[in-house]
């Protein structure tokens, strides 16, 4: 009998939709998700249909049926993972690229059209193979960089395979389009969310500068954060190298940051000091390194 859950994934489910439709929400707006425990709480299912529910919906936004990348397409690789800590008696330089302990994720991208990202667990031809197979036509002409392990799963795309060198500092060939600019471009582009400290420098960033109980607003961020970062779209503009550096960039933001705290607290040193997160004394030296009016005086020797 047809219905109009037929075809789609909500096919042979005798769940009502609002089922389905809380499930869209939650998977959605959680930032890690729901798992099907929570689900089944929440809407007072079992874990069976639960789990059978978050299956559906993952299977449905999968890319297994995604038409593959045709054309001229380019692959890479970068390592995400941040800086590593540094501890008493680190004397080792880190390695950056192939060689780390950081993630793989590999990036093939169709000039003019989609891109695709894969995890992999380790960087080696038969992992590249499997993913270009995945994900690009055998017609395709492959453009890469010298790495070993493109060399033989280039051998199998028609259009052929050509590399660019950047060992030798050779990132565009003369006169022709062989460059791999395109999918690097969606790599530095690409957000590539996790450094805590930073969250924390940020959150504390919006607090100072809001109001005290008011809404955290865009103009309360970093430029950085405030800016749209998806691939495509325009990145803000930075300053020219003689208009500002960084120390004086600093500053501006210390500046704007202990006015508004000492705005809402009404000139309060003691208020200001802990909405920033300071002792009275280290608010002081910034007050006079600053140059900010501040009738009280401290000793700060």
């Amino acid at each position: 009998m047809f219905t109009v859950r037929t075809g789609t994934i909500f096919e042979e489910s005798r769940l009502p939709l609002r089922v389905w439709v809380y499930a869209f929400w939650k998977a959605c707006s959680s930032k890690k998700g729901i798992s099907a425990l929570q689900l089944s709480r929440e809407m007072e299912i079992t874990h069976k249909s639960a789990l059978f529910v978050l299956r559906r919906i993952r299977h449905g936004l999968g890319s297994e049926n995604a038409p593959k990348l045709t054309g001229t397409i380019e692959a890479d690789e970068t390592y995400v993972g941040g800086r590593p800590r540094r501890f008493f008696g680190y004397t080792h330089k880190h390695k950056t690229g192939r060689g780390t302990h950081k993630v793989p994720v590999m990036g093939v991208v169709q000039r003019g059209g989609d891109v695709r990202f894969r995890l992999l667990d380790r960087l080696t031809s038969d992992r590249l193979s499997e993913v270009l197979a995945e994900n690009a036509d055998l017609t395709c002409r492959l453009i890469t960089d010298e790495y070993v392990g493109y060399q033989g799963v280039g051998k199998a795309f028609q259009g052929g395979h050509e590399a660019v060198k950047h060992a030798i500092g050779e990132y565009v060939r003369k006169e022709t389009d062989v460059h791999s600019n395109t999918i690097e471009g969606v790599f530095s582009q690409y957000w590539w969310p996790g450094n805590v400290r930073q969250l924390k420098n940020e959150i504390q960033r919006a607090v100072a500068l809001s109001a005290p109980g008011g809404t955290i607003e865009p103009p309360h961020l970093s430029p950085e954060i405030a800016s749209p970062r998806l691939p495509g779209a325009s990145t803000p503009s930075r300053p020219a190298r003689g208009d500002a550096n960084l120390a004086s960039a600093v500053e501006q933001v210390e500046r704007d940051m202990i006015q508004a705290a000492l705005d809402r607290a009404a000139g309060n040193i003691s208020e200001t000091a802990r909405a920033l997160g300071l002792t009275r004394r280290g608010l002081y030296l910034k007050l006079r390194r600053l140059g900010l009016d501040t009738r009280a005086e401290v000793d700060t020797r």
